[in-house]
Parts: C-alpha cells; sequence; structure tokens
C-alpha cells in the first residue's frame, strides 16, 4: 500500500513538473509578452532587439520602461537604447528588484512614471514575470480601477510567476497587498489627462529618458 502511494505521488510530481515546464517554456518562446490593457500597457520579459522591433510595430509601442535599471556595461542595455533609438520610441529606467519590497511612496512614484511616458507603453524586467506582474498589477488597481483581488491575478503562474520556486520574489506579492491595504481608506486617483506633449512626441524629440530612483 505504501509503495503504490509513493508512486502515486512520483507520477503526480512528474505530471506537474511536466506541465510547469511547458508553461515556462512557451512565456519564453515569446518572450512572456501579454497585454495589461489593450492599447495602453503591455509587458514583457528582456526582449531581443528582433522582438522589439517585432512587438512595437505590431502595437504601436511609443515608450519602454526598462523595471531592471539602467546597466550600461551589458550588451542587452546597449542594444535596447540603440533599438529604441532606431524606432523613436522612449526609454526609460526604473530600477526594482524582484526579491526588495517596493514601498507605497516609491509605487505612487512609479506609477506617475507610467502616466507620463508615452502610449502605449512596455513594461519589462528580465524574466517578464515578477517585477513587471507587480507594476501591471499596481497599474490596474490604481488606474483602472480593478477590484484588487483581480488585478492580482498579474502575479500569477500564468506570467512565470511562481513565489514557491523563488521565495525572495514573494516580496511582489507583499509589496502590492501592503500598496492595496495603504490605500483602501483613500480612494485611489484615476489615470490624469496628460497633455498632447506627451502623447505625441516626435521621433525627433523622443531622447532616451533615463531615470534611476
Amino acid at each position: 500500500m505504501t509503495s503504490w502511494l509513493n508512486r502515486a505521488r512520483i507520477k503526480k510530481a512528474v505530471i506537474l513538473s511536466s506541465a510547469l515546464l511547458s508553461i515556462l517554456g512557451g512565456l519564453w518562446l515569446y518572450g512572456n509578452f501579454h497585454t495589461v490593457r489593450e492599447g495602453l500597457i503591455f509587458r514583457s520579459a528582456q526582449l531581443p532587439p528582433v522582438s522589439l522591433w517585432f512587438y512595437t510595430r505590431l502595437f504601436h509601442i511609443r515608450s519602454v520602461i526598462n523595471l531592471q535599471g539602467a546597466d550600461p556595461k551589458s550588451y542587452w542595455y546597449r542594444a535596447e537604447l540603440r533599438t529604441a533609438g532606431q524606432l523613436g520610441i522612449q526609454h526609460i529606467d526604473y530600477r526594482l528588484s524582484a526579491l526588495r519590497e517596493v514601498s507605497v511612496q516609491e509605487a505612487d512614484d512609479l506609477l506617475r512614471t507610467i502616466d507620463r511616458a508615452p502610449k502605449p507603453v512596455l513594461l519589462h524586467c528580465a524574466g517578464g514575470a515578477d517585477r513587471s506582474g507587480l507594476v501591471s498589477a499596481l497599474w490596474l488597481y490604481a488606474r483602472q480601477r480593478l477590484p484588487a483581488k483581480e488585478a492580482a491575478k498579474q502575479l500569477s503562474i500564468y506570467y512565470g510567476h511562481i513565489p514557491a520556486l523563488s521565495a525572495g520574489t514573494a516580496a511582489m506579492d507583499k509589496s502590492y497587498w501592503e500598496y492595496v491595504a495603504a490605500t483602501e481608506a483613500t480612494p485611489v486617483s484615476s489615470t490624469p489627462q496628460l497633455d498632447d506633449s506627451v502623447r505625441t512626441l516626435p521621433p525627433s524629440q523622443s531622447a532616451l529618458a533615463i531615470r534611476q530612483p
């Protein structure tokens, strides 16, 4: 009986592991690219130049917010800056760590950065699962007025966010729910109206904006 139970557990573990690897493999294949709100916000992993070109042209992306922060010594960063310049889109750096909690004040500052960015915006981190998930959830909750539990779905296995496999990334979930708790008593503001100069930056003026809080 014990032997049969052990075999059943092993079989279940193998099936679950295979399903998980299939999900993660699929996410990696297309850069973990997803729509957060059509025409406004998209999210992804760190994309190679060809993928950034493809998604920018397909979805008319006009700005990229890099949640890994500036990293001039890295090839991927220099390639991303160069590609953004060639595409005529604004590039913004905002450093977050998937292993560090984000304060309410920092979250509000990041949301204001998104407000000012030309739309549509592409948010990305390294894998597109943790930091991108947190920021997408915060934006949906604070700017689109989605119920907290609905917005929190941006932090899920569907996007590759699995705190059980990397305990440190639970900081993203904790940051989100602390933000929700802090703003429950005070209605969160909706997306502010932006002037046309922010919405319609011509390519000649879309300088690569570097921001490091």
